[in-house]
């Protein structure tokens, strides 16, 4: 005899309160809230259990914060391994649908021969407005990562952005700006 069954994993009862379990596993973020990777403690952080995977889409994920403000939706930031953290910001409807995700990263400090300082920074305000920033001093290298005398700079990589009422991430295009020592 055959038979079909399906599974209907859409049920609230249990979706909500799954939802409810993996928001419960992160830290509360005030805000604002500044993220700048060389904060990030090696070893207080946790790979997002297989289970919570359907919220952060990423088995790589791991668990960080959530945002104070949840009166509208629920904003969480997950954090992607990799030469750095790269912070992931996810909103949530109520029910715990993802509305919107993106990264609050812009490239990040990787090391080489031509940077001598690299600073990354993403802010969110209590108004929701969004600014992530890299900042880098250094000269320019040639093809073989030679440095070019002469040639120091400071540039920066910025972008602006909002979450909207409705939990859309909208930003700006990135702006680049180089300041000739």
């Amino acid at each position: 005899m055959l038979s079909f069954s399906s599974c209907n994993s859409t049920d609230k009862k249990t979706d909500e309160y799954s939802f409810r379990d993996f928001i419960h596993k992160l830290n509360i973020l005030d805000l604002p809230f500044k993220h700048r990777p060389e904060n990030i403690v090696e070893g207080t952080l946790k790979t997002v259990d297989l289970v919570d995977t359907v919220f952060t889409k990423d088995q790589l994920s791991m668990y960080y914060g959530l945002l104070a403000d949840t009166t509208n939706f629920f904003s969480v930031i997950t954090l992607l391994p990799g030469d750095e953290y790269v912070p992931i910001l996810t909103t949530y409807d109520k029910q715990g649908n993802i509305i919107d995700s993106k990264s609050i990263f812009v490239n990040g400090c990787g090391g080489g021969p031509c940077i001598d300082y690299c600073s990354s920074t993403s802010i969110i305000e209590k108004n929701f407005t969004v600014f992530c920033a890299d900042t880098v001093i250094g000269p320019t290298c040639d093809s073989l990562d030679n440095r070019i005398v002469g040639t120091d700079s400071i540039y920066t990589t910025f972008f602006k952005g909002k979450i909207t009422k409705t939990g859309k991430i909208e930003f700006d295009k990135e702006t680049h700006i180089i300041i000739k020592k």
